[in-house]
């Protein structure tokens, strides 16, 4: 799955597009049930509104994968976030992401396979009375669909993420605009470490829209710039003691860096370190 084949968790922090970038990468077979317990840190930089910059993101993320029948598999993650900046900081359980993957070909050593699933709004956004960025989850419901073609050494992948309702943060009410995504990478094995790297760009669709503070809570604007183009490579790595049990680690940097962080996925750097267990 596009969001499997990283849309990683690990993928992750870097990732700017709210859910399609968060499935997880684990570089072994994806068929196969799995359970994984990453560590994610992410740094969003400066910024010209003092109110997004200098935030610090942590994330402790549960994430697993089982098979549903032949050739369908269920992947699902639940993050525990904490954000912290300039205005404060929020912890708390994040949102829920849940794909269904389903492998449609196979020829040779590749694979075609697509997925629907989506992020859904378990997280709450008020917390301490700060902006969205400084809040755990996005406040919507939104629908992915991806799809992507695995080898054994290369990948590539496309994703949508269509952007469900506002969110009830008092403060921005913020509504984000659709993401689309296409990425490509190459893995491959050296003894017991699996290394592999990864493009990703990422463009969302439309502008994201705000209340409007000099309004009295009624007006929404669009909020110039939030339809950002961003470039992202991901470094991912896996050493697997056997067969079953491994150590992962992931670096992510943005080649094309967005420059609004309203909803708090802006990251200049991240990186994480796991352990999978493959069932």
């Amino acid at each position: 799955m596009l969001l499997s084949s990283i849309l990683t968790t690990s993928a992750i922090a870097q990732c700017s597009d709210a859910g399609i970038c968060s499935i997880e990468n684990q570089l072994r077979d994806r068929w196969r049930p799995s359970i994984m317990l990453t560590y994610l840190y992410g740094k969003s930089g400066s910024n010209a509104d003092s109110t997004q910059s200098g935030l610090t993101f942590q994330t402790l993320m549960l994430s697993g994968e089982a098979q549903l029948f032949t050739g369908t598999s269920i992947w699902a993650s639940l993050p525990l976030n904490h954000q912290s900046g300039p205005l404060g900081s929020v912890t708390g359980i994040g949102d829920l992401i849940v794909i269904v993957n389903q492998k449609l070909l196979s020829i040779s050593s590749a694979e075609l396979s697509v997925g629907a699933g989506g992020r859904f709004a378990t997280a709450t956004v008020k917390d301490n009375n700060l902006p969205q960025s400084y809040q755990s989850g996005l406040g919507s419901n939104d629908l992915i669909l991806e799809a992507d073609i695995i080898s054994r050494n290369f990948n590539l992948g496309i994703g949508y993420q269509l952007a469900g309702g506002r969110s009830l943060n008092e403060i921005t009410r913020l509504k984000r605009g659709d993401s689309f995504i296409i990425r490509g990478g190459y893995t491959y094995r050296v003894e017991h470490f699996d290394l592999g790297g990864e493009l990703l760009a990422i463009k969302q669709i439309q502008e994201s829209t705000v209340l409007n503070p000099l309004s009295q809570g009624s007006e929404f604007v669009a909020f110039n710039g939030s339809d950002q183009f961003q470039i992202n490579i991901l470094l991912k790595s896996r050493y697997n003691f056997n067969d079953s049990f491994g150590l992962t680690a992931t670096v992510g940097i943005p080649l094309l860096k967005r420059e609004v962080n309203l909803d708090g996925l802006t990251r200049v750097f991240s990186a994480s370190v796991g352990v999978a267990v493959d069932l």
